[in-house]
C-alpha cells in the first residue's frame, strides 16, 4: 500500500538561484521552529535518483517522505527549490500523482496554502563568483570558510554563468506568472544587514509566531579578499570595449 502524505497546513516555498544566500536563509528559518524546515527536497539527477534518494517506491511514497522531512510541529512545510536540473518537473510529477493537478491548485491540495518567496541576489558578478567557486571546489555551504585551492578567476567561466543567472532569473518569472502568483522578494544584499526584520517578516506572512529569532548560524560565507578582487578584474575586463557616450570618438 503506498503511503499517503499528511496535508501540512500550508507551506513555504523558497525559489533561488544558485549562490542567493538560500542556505543561510533555510538554516534560520528552520530555527524559528515554526515556519518548516526547508531543503532541497527534489534536488535529483532524475526521476530514479530521486525516488531512491528518499528511500520511497513511487510518487505517493516520495511527496509523504519529503513531506514529513520538512513539515514542523505546527503543521508548515518548508521548501527550497532552485530552476533547472528537472527540479520544477520533479516538484509537479510528485503533487500530480498525488492532487491530480501539477499546478498552484495541485500544490495547494497536497502541500497546503503555498505562501512564495523569491530569493535573487543584486551583484550578480559576485553571485556568479561565488557560483564557479563553489562548482570548482565542490563547497557549497559549509561550517568553515572558502578553500585556498583556487589561483586565479576564469573570465569565461564567470561570463557563462552570469549568463546562466540571468536565464534562470528569467525562467523564475515566467514561472510565477504561469501561476499567477507575486511572490515576497527577498534580496540577499538587504536581508544579509537586517536579519530579524526579514525573519519577522516570513512569519507575519506565514501568520506564525516564533518563540525567538535566531541570531547565528554554524554557516560560514564564503567569500573573501579573493572574491573582491576577482570581482574587480571580471568588471575591468567587461568594461575594455565598451564605448564612452561621454567621450568623443
Amino acid at each position: 500500500m503506498n503511503d499517503e502524505p499528511r496535508r501540512p497546513s500550508q507551506s513555504l516555498v523558497l525559489c533561488m538561484t544558485p549562490r542567493s544566500g538560500s542556505a543561510l536563509l533555510c538554516d534560520y528559518i528552520t530555527q524559528l521552529e515554526v515556519a518548516g524546515r526547508p531543503g532541497e527536497y527534489f534536488l535529483a539527477d532524475s526521476w530514479d535518483d530521486l525516488l531512491a534518494r528518499h528511500g520511497a517506491r513511487d510518487a505517493h511514497e516520495l511527496l509523504a517522505r519529503i513531506v514529513e522531512a520538512g513539515t514542523g510541529d505546527n503543521g508548515v512545510f518548508a521548501l527550497k527549490i532552485g530552476i533547472g536540473g528537472g527540479v520544477l518537473g520533479y516538484l509537479r510529477r510528485a503533487v500530480e500523482a498525488v492532487a491530480g493537478d501539477g499546478g498552484l491548485d495541485g500544490l495547494w491540495s497536497a502541500l497546503g496554502p503555498p505562501t512564495f518567496v523569491w530569493l535573487t541576489r543584486r551583484d550578480k558578478v559576485r553571485q556568479a563568483i561565488s557560483w564557479w567557486r563553489a562548482i570548482r571546489s565542490g563547497q557549497w555551504q559549509s561550517t568553515k570558510p572558502a578553500g585556498t585551492e583556487l589561483a586565479a578567476v576564469e573570465h569565461d567561466a564567470v561570463t557563462h554563468l552570469l549568463r546562466e543567472l540571468a536565464h534562470r532569473e528569467a525562467a523564475w518569472d515566467r514561472f510565477f506568472e504561469e501561476l499567477g502568483v507575486v511572490p515576497i522578494t527577498v534580496v540577499y544584499e538587504d536581508w544579509i544587514r537586517r536579519r530579524e526584520d526579514t525573519l519577522r517578516g516570513l512569519c507575519r506572512a506565514l501568520g506564525v509566531v516564533p518563540a525567538s529569532i535566531p541570531t547565528d548560524s554554524e554557516l560560514q560565507r564564503q567569500a573573501d579578499d579573493r572574491s573582491e578582487r576577482w570581482r574587480a578584474e571580471v568588471i575591468e575586463r567587461a568594461e575594455q570595449g565598451w564605448i564612452n557616450p561621454t567621450r568623443d570618438p
